[in-house]
């Protein structure tokens, strides 16, 4: 007697099915890691290129070297604003030192934007800066 021949084998299943799930690594292409690396590499760098909070403060020391009487007033202090901007009725103001220093004054703004000066800050009578 004849042997009949073997069953034949079972069909593949289709890709995906069947299989084990695969790493993240592996899920995702691999130019995606590189451009996550470059991204983190790209906040890192422009962390260290952003200004200091050292800056961001007017050296009394300095100031007081700039005076011709040893006494630190307001005329001193006015002659190191190089700008002031009003962003409008309700907002900030913002005023600009020499040495790169920034002072905002929040919710001092006017409408029409009338403040140009330090000074102004100071005339407005809804607004005291001692």
């Amino acid at each position: 007697m004849a042997v009949p021949p073997p069953p034949p084998p079972p069909p593949q299943p289709p890709r995906g099915e069947g299989r084990a799930p695969r790493a993240a690594r592996d899920r995702y292409p691999r130019w995606l890691w590189w451009l996550l690396a470059g991204a983190v590499i790209a906040i890192f760098v422009a962390s260290l290129a952003a200004p200091s909070e050292r800056r961001d403060k007017i050296d009394y020391g300095a100031l007081l070297s700039q005076t011709n009487d040893g006494k630190v007033d307001a005329n001193d202090i006015l002659s190191i604003v190089t700008k002031v901007v009003d962003h409008g009725q309700g907002l900030a103001v913002d005023v600009f030192f020499s040495n790169g220093a920034e002072l905002t004054f929040n919710g001092c703004g006017t409408a029409g934007s009338s403040i140009h000066a330090l000074t102004d800050l100071v005339d407005t009578s809804h607004i005291q800066v001692s």
